[in-house]
């Protein structure tokens, strides 16, 4: 899976979830990716990883409950958007 179709999926994710913000941030990558070369994209996409309130932090709840499948879905995403970006 490339760069851009993880993030189409997360995107689903994200959206399905009112996950706005975020969902809104990988819609900009997405848009942004034929245009820009892969290491600014990375760049781009390494910033959601870091500090509070990350990307990484993300947990999804629905009626105050933690949805378990979509929750290991967004962390199989997550992990390998990771790994494709920090090994190019």
């Amino acid at each position: 899976m490339s760069i851009k179709e993880i993030c189409i999926e997360l995107i689903k994710i994200l959206e399905k979830n009112n996950e706005k913000q975020w969902a809104l941030a990988f819609e900009e990558i997405v848009e942004d990716y034929e245009l820009s070369d892969s290491k600014d994209i990375s760049r781009r996409i390494l910033k959601f990883y870091g500090g509070m309130g990350s990307f990484n932090d993300l947990v999804i709840y629905k009626d105050n409950k933690l949805i378990v499948n979509e929750n290991n879905k967004l962390d199989e995403l997550r992990s390998m958007l990771f790994s494709k970006i920090t090994n190019m």
